[in-house]
């Protein structure tokens, strides 16, 4: 399958990327590096370099490649942001994620979108909150 993954250059996006790689997916990871780091996506990914609310990119994204899912994991995950810049969190997580992600999957007909929330991840790790 070709699948997207968002927030890929992030601790769980990568991993997400290195998994999905070693079961023989081909990866196409988009994040923007405000606090996701390049050298932690695989190498054998196709990173983009963009942000979620750049509908142009996304558009090119989606033109380029032909997805069949796309794992959503970028999001401002700070919780001081969330509370210092709570417009910013809301714009990032909801209208950068949510609708323009969602919508240019679902719009395009391109396979499943798949939402995961980090705390939900790791709880079902086992790891306390």
């Amino acid at each position: 399958m070709n699948i997207l993954v968002t927030g890929a250059a992030g601790y769980i996006g990568s991993v997400v990327t290195e998994v999905l790689i070693d079961q023989g997916h081909s990866v196409v990871a988009l994040d923007n590096l405000q606090a996701g780091h390049r050298e932690a996506v695989h190498p054998n990914a196709v990173f983009v370099q963009a942000d979620l609310a750049d509908t142009q990119a996304l558009d090119q994204v989606f033109r380029d490649h032909d997805l069949d899912a796309v794992v959503h994991m970028a999001a401002e995950a700070l919780v001081s942001v969330s509370m210092s810049n709570p417009r910013r969190f809301f714009s990032t997580n909801v209208r950068g994620g949510h609708e323009s992600v969602g919508r240019h999957a679902l719009s395009r007909g391109q396979g499943d979108h798949l939402f995961l929330h980090r705390r939900r991840l790791w709880r079902a790790r086992g790891n306390p909150d």
